[in-house]
């Protein structure tokens, strides 16, 4: 019962802490806390991503069938109801339901990965529909649409004052070539042109140790054949490859993938030369590793505080937890720039881990909508998708039951609602996007 008290007064806090703890804040006379906020945050759809925004991450295939006619295009791959195969989903389908998003109070929208993946896994148990399987880099992907109804998209996304951040994928292509060959096992089994030299691929078998750095940067993720940026051909039709795709498109910001297993000046130059943001997949609980890639990309995905506050917010641990990372964001070059989340596509989800309880689920949720940083929510945590619970052959992933295809787009969903609130009294309080976060009292269950 103490615990259950204590967990209460801690959403009653939070808001009030936040408002208290945060510096920038403009004084008005009328308003209890001091804080001026006849003035809610506008979007500049067209400007770059910023501290100011919230984003909605979208798993293409799994989010709306907006366009039955490129499902299965290519094979066997489109099967509904297999959620490790093809399911449906398009950039029609983001069109058709944007005011969905918009309405949520998002200010922008994170895109799967555009370019033309491989159809199946080398075994075949699972198809190409997240984007992490490029085949032609080049060209959009058949089951998504083409490139013009992707500018459409971003288009209209920015009509609606929401920006579009695109995946992307410059670590590795899908799997063609075999552990330590230097040659494609078929002319017709490798990626498209130009990236079908073997020449720029390393070649040094699967990463086994992730606690050896060279292995994380020389080997395959996976078999996923590990492109090296240090081939100069290699590198420079990396970057142009994306720099076509962020020109083509408008998009305000891309995320990287894989990007603990890129070399830190490669990170620099390649944001540079797209000349957008980005964000790196730093998949590691350890500030002291996850920072230091800040400091050559503009923003980081913050892991450590995603696996504690799992813990704390469904598992019930000590804020102490959390409290341990958040002292530890003076070694963040800019800690509005970490971007949190409580449920993404690689992990089982929040509610799963917490025994389909909403209210855990709602306070984890105002307390990534009030702690420094840029919230990010995960399609369909907003309909309170339960996914998750089944073992997978990765120790640790989730790549099945988390990524269900949505079929409802209910607005009247309790937690749809509470996450639209959130994001209004985020845009009406600018200390909570772009303030200095100052703790003021931590226990246990209270922070």
């Amino acid at each position: 019962m103490v615990k259950r008290l204590r967990t209460l007064i801690c959403l009653s806090l939070v808001f009030v802490l936040t408002f208290f703890s945060l510096n920038s804040v403009s004084y008005a006379s009328t308003n209890l806390y001091g804080i001026d906020y006849s003035n809610a945050y506008q979007v500049d759809s067209t400007a770059d991503l910023d501290e100011n925004d919230v984003i909605y991450m979208i798993l293409t295939d799994r989010f709306a069938d907006g366009d039955s006619t490129n499902n299965g295009v290519l094979g066997q791959e489109y099967r509904p109801g297999e959620l490790k195969y093809t399911q449906g989903g398009d950039w029609q389908g983001i069109i058709n339901n944007i005011d969905y998003i918009k309405n949520l109070g998002v200010t922008a929208i994170w895109i799967s990965p555009p370019s033309e993946n491989e159809l199946f896994s080398r075994d075949g148990s699972e198809s190409g529909y997240h984007g992490y399987f490029t085949h032609d880099y080049y060209s959009a992907d058949p089951h998504f649409g083409s490139k013009e109804k992707l500018v459409e998209l971003v288009q209209i996304a920015h009509s609606k004052g929401l920006k579009v951040i695109l995946d992307v994928v410059p670590n590795h292509t899908a799997d063609y070539l075999r552990p330590y060959a230097s040659n494609y096992d078929s002319i017709d089994y490798q990626p498209a042109y130009p990236f079908n030299n073997p020449n720029w691929f390393h070649q040094n078998g699967d990463i086994t140790d992730w606690n050896d750095p060279w292995q994380v940067l020389n080997c395959d993720l996976g078999g996923l054949d590990d492109l090296n940026e240090n081939n100069l051909d290699a590198r420079q039709e990396i970057k142009n490859v994306y720099k076509m795709w962020v020109d083509l498109t408008g998009a305000n910001a891309v995320r990287v993938d894989a990007a603990r297993s890129l070399s830190m000046d490669f990170l620099k130059e390649f944001e540079s030369y797209l000349g957008v943001p980005s964000f790196g997949e730093i998949f590691h609980g350890d500030v002291n590793y996850v920072s230091d890639f800040q400091n050559y990309e503009w923003g980081v995905l913050d892991f450590p505080l995603f696996f504690q506050a799992r813990e704390v917010f469904a598992n019930d641990a000590s804020f102490y937890n959390v409290k341990n990372i958040l002292d530890q964001d003076y070694k963040y070059s800019n800690p509005n720039h970490l971007l949190n989340f409580l449920d993404n596509h690689d992990r089982d989800r929040f509610l799963c881990l917490a025994d389909d309880n909403f209210e855990k689920l709602r306070l984890g949720l105002t307390f990534l909508h009030t702690v420094r940083g840029i919230p990010v929510i995960y399609y369909g945590t907003e309909q309170e998708f339960y996914g998750g619970g089944v073992p997978t052959e990765w120790a640790g992933i989730a790549n099945k039951e988390n990524r269900e295809m949505m079929t409802e787009y209910d607005q009247t969903v309790t937690t749809y609602l509470y996450i639209q609130k959130l994001n209004q009294i985020r845009k009406d309080y600018a200390p909570l996007r772009t303030g200095t976060q100052r703790e003021m009292w931590v226990e246990d269950y209270v922070y």
